[in-house]
Order: structure tokens, then sequence, then C-alpha cells
């Protein structure tokens, strides 16, 4: 019998990977206005710029987030594929 090294999806026997989704990025830049988006949760992310003079009648009240971006990886479990819970079993033909 030849010795045959198996590489190929090699994991460990009774090993349980969990799930995942593919990994959605995506951005978005220069949000300037008065009304600014202040708070930014879950996927969203955005670096805040100090106040800056937008508007006569009220000069501190505009803001500006040079770059606004969105990651699915900050909120779920994210990998290079979408796959479902699974076991790495030992394969068994019966004959």
């Amino acid at each position: 019998m030849r010795s045959v090294t198996f590489t190929a999806n090699a994991r460990a026997l009774a090993s349980r990977q969990a799930d995942a989704l593919q990994q959605i990025q995506g951005s978005f830049g220069a949000v300037d206005g008065i009304v600014a988006w202040q708070d930014m949760v879950g996927a969203f992310q955005g670096r805040y710029m100090a106040q800056y003079n937008a508007t006569q009648s009220n000069p501190t009240t505009a803001m500006r987030y040079p770059n606004i971006s969105f990651d699915s990886n900050l909120v779920t479990r994210s990998a290079s594929e979408t796959r479902p819970v699974n076991v790495a079993y030992h394969p068994r033909i019966h004959v």
C-alpha cells in the first residue's frame, strides 16, 4: 500500500466549524451637512472630524465624516465563504 499524504481540506476529525457569512464591505465619503450622522451603530463606521463653520447662523452645528464604511464582520461571523455549521467525520464506505 502506498503512503499518501492527504492534505486536501485537511481538518482534525470531529472538529466543529461554526457557520459564517461571506464578508460584505463598502464605503462612501465626504458626508457634509447640518444634520449629519452622529450615531453610527452595527456594521457602520465613521471617522468624526471636528465641527467646522458651515452655516453663518449656527457655525458649530455642522459635522463632517470624511469616510463612512460598512463592514459585516463587525456584527456577524464572517469568512471568505458562506457556510453552515459542519463537523469533520471520517469517511466510510459501506459495501
